[in-house]
């Protein structure tokens, strides 16, 4: 969903008409949302425009993963197949992969370090929107805080109360979805961890070994891969997002156009700023088998 708010430029006339209007001079731009008529109004906004920016940084960062993991994967194939190789003086030199491979091992670690601090940013986010609550009952009444609609002007119906509580499933949305992307993380990274694991559970239920005796690591990596993709689109922190969206910006008229807040700590854990919560899905690409045993790809998020 857009956030950007639509602008109409003035019409400019070649001729001046007798009969125009004056113009009127323009609406001073510092408080673009007038309806927000209290301190807590616009503390509240702010709050919630910054979430927003979160979940943006998010989403950039679990795609960032996508692409780190899927050169793992990449660079790891091409160096079996080349050490399946014969040694010769035309076969293709091992160390340009191994040195790309260990750059998007790097790369990892920075982006589920980013992943945690926006992690952290949003738990304070949830805390200083419950302490505006707290504040608003102690400094205003009741029925400021609990009774009467915030915006009415768009329609809205929510009170701050309502704002506030709508926030409860935010972090532990993240956690979850933070853990489900570390799990298909590690499986990429210790595939043979997977593969026994898998083997184990498919012999206690089936009684049958050879039912896993298929699987290959690259296997695992491919099938991690796919998941950590779906994760990202297909997942209950996505459809939460996208139902909170969707209920705010109705309830408050709009959004903050741009990220006007700092974004603090999650600007910290961002890097490539805010972006990409909003692609479409890719389907898992086929790819072709190559000499060693090892091919095919997943492909990248759009």
């Amino acid at each position: 969903m857009s956030r950007l708010r639509s602008l109409q430029s003035p019409i400019v006339r070649n001729t001046p008409s007798p009969s125009a209007t004056p113009p009127r001079s323009r609406q001073s731009t510092s408080n673009p949302y007038p309806q927000d008529t209290s301190t807590y109004h616009r503390k509240l906004r702010a709050i919630l425009g910054e979430v927003d920016n979160c979940m943006d940084a998010w989403d950039e960062a679990a795609k960032d993963g996508f692409m780190a993991l899927k050169g793992i994967v990449d660079e790891g194939t091409e160096m079996d197949n080349l050490a399946a190789m014969e040694v010769s003086v035309s076969r293709p030199p091992l160390i340009p992969h191994y040195v790309e491979y260990n750059k998007h091992l790097d790369q990892t670690v920075t982006i589920f370090q980013r992943l945690n601090k926006i992690l952290a940013k949003l738990r304070i986010l949830q805390e200083t929107a419950r302490q505006l609550l707290a504040e608003c009952l102690t400094l205003r009444d009741v029925e400021f805080s609990l009774v009467d609609p915030l915006w009415t002007d768009c329609g809205g119906t929510w009170t701050l109360e309502r704002f506030v509580v709508s926030l409860d499933p935010l972090a532990s949305h993240h956690a979850l979805h933070l853990l489900s992307l570390q799990t298909q993380h590690d499986n990429i990274l210790h595939p043979s961890t997977a593969v026994s694991q898998s083997s184990n559970s498919s012999t206690s239920k089936s009684n049958l070994s050879s039912n896993s005796s298929g699987n290959t690591t690259f296997d695992v990596q491919k099938a991690a891969l796919e998941k950590y993709r779906d994760l990202m689109y297909r997942s209950d922190r996505q459809t939460w997002r996208s139902e909170w969206e969707e209920l705010v910006e109705g309830e408050m008229g709009g959004w903050l156009d741009g990220g006007d807040s700092d974004s603090g700590e999650a600007g910290a854990g961002n890097g490539n700023g805010n972006g990409g919560g909003r692609s479409g899905y890719s389907s898992p690409g086929g790819g072709k088998r190559t000499r060693g045993g090892r091919g095919g790809s997943v492909e990248p998020p759009d």
